[in-house]
This record gives C-alpha cells, sequence and structure tokens, in this order.
C-alpha cells in the first residue's frame, strides 16, 4: 500500500491496510501482503500483518454477524502468498522428508501451510499434504518408507482423536516419528496417553513448533 512505499513500515499499519478486504479489494490486500513480505522476514509478516489482520475480521463478523465475505476473502489472499511463497523458495532435494497435514476434519490450514513455509526456509525437506486430511491418507503417507516425520496439526477435539489413531497403528520403535501441533492441543502438556512413545507434541506456537521440528532428529525408527 501507499503508506508501505512512503516508508511507514509498521506491521500494525499494514495489518490495518489488510483489514481493507472488507471492502472485498483483492488487488489492494494481495498488494499488501507483498509489500509486507518485501519488507519483513515472513514469520514476522504473519505474527504482525497476516494473523492479527485474520484475527479481527474474525472478531468483526462474530461481533456483528456482517462481514464473512471479507474474511473469507482475506483468507483466500494470505493462503494464495503462502502457496506462491513456498513455490518460490521451492524444495531441499535432499534430506529427511517431513509431511504436514491438517488432520481429518481440520479446514483451518493457513497455520499448517505457515509452519510448512517456515520449515523450508530453514533447509527442512518438506510436503504439504493440505486441509481435512482423510485418516487412511495420513496412516498411508506415514507407512511409505521416505517418510521420516508426519506433522498433524488440530484445531477441534474431533480432529485430535483422528491423529491419535495414526499413532495407534505404529507402536513405539515402527514408523514415522508423529508430531502434535496446533492450538487444539494448547491446554495439553503432552501428547494423549495412548500415542505417548510414538509421537511428540511441539507446540501450538508457530516459531517455536518450527524451531523444534527442524532440530529434532527425524530418522525414521
Amino acid at each position: 500500500m501507499a503508506a508501505a512505499r512512503e516508508g511507514q513500515q509498521d506491521p500494525g499499519t499494514l495489518a490495518g491496510a489488510l483489514e481493507e478486504a472488507r471492502r472485498l479489494d483483492a488487488v489492494a490486500a494481495r498488494r499488501t501482503l507483498a509489500e509486507a513480505a518485501a519488507l519483513l522476514p515472513t514469520d514476522t509478516v504473519w505474527r504482525t500483518v497476516a494473523a492479527p489482520a485474520l484475527r479481527a475480521l474474525g472478531a468483526h463478523w462474530a461481533n456483528t454477524g456482517t462481514g464473512l465475505a471479507a474474511e473469507h476473502l482475506a483468507t483466500d489472499v494470505v493462503r494464495g502468498w503462502l502457496h506462491a511463497a513456498l513455490d518460490t523458495l521451492g524444495e531441499p532435494a535432499e534430506g529427511p522428508l517431513i509431511a504436514i497435514a491438517c488432520g481429518p476434519f481440520e479446514r483451518h490450514e493457513l497455520g499448517s501451510l505457515m509452519l510448512t513455509l517456515m520449515l523450508r526456509e530453514r533447509g527442512v525437506r518438506t510436503v504439504y499434504l493440505g486441509a481435512d486430511a482423510p485418516l487412511a491418507a495420513l496412516q498411508e503417507a506415514a507407512s511409505l518408507p521416505a517418510l521420516h516425520m508426519l506433522v498433524g496439526t488440530a484445531t477441534t477435539a474431533a480432529t485430535i482423536e483422528a491423529l491419535t489413531a495414526v499413532a495407534d497403528r505404529f507402536p513405539p520403535g515402527t514408523g514415522p516419528l508423529i508430531a502434535y501441533a496446533g492450538p487444539g492441543f494448547a491446554s495439553m502438556e503432552q501428547v494423549p496417553a495412548a500415542a505417548q512413545g510414538s509421537a511428540i507434541y511441539a507446540g501450538s506456537d508457530l516459531v517455536l513448533v518450527a524451531a523444534t521440528l527442524s532440530a529434532h532428529p527425524s530418522r525414521r525408527r
């Protein structure tokens, strides 16, 4: 936006500009994110521009019953930015492979996409399996010898239960390492009891999750 071009690089200003999605101006919203990405590190764009704007739009809809179209537009713009950033960055040709997926019933995928991008920026070889990944798809991915870690994200109890079933299929000492992440687990100090020994809880803060997973010895057991 013009504010960024004039040197006003304050993330709050850029987040406010992104909230202008209320006007259903997709071009302006995409321009705002592009300019934020040119000025700030990727994780800062997410933490101080994209995420606050999305929260504000969601709160506006929850409080007033209006603005749902704007929230969906902004979500689509941020999703497009993340996919474009992943395409531009590319994927490392070597190294342990980590698959990231939103668990069954989980449609909130922006955090998972951001985690994929942050790991790629740290040189980790990652693949994103999408939103609402069926249990059978996750179990199939976890069975592939090439996969060293499967990361499942969740915001709801139903998704947590489904993800636990993936770990149940691989007793300790077999299969890939399975990691849980996301605000659905925020109240837990550890992974569900049924999954202990087969999985780790990586946290809900994306920066900390990326640091934990990129440093973890993700060799297949």
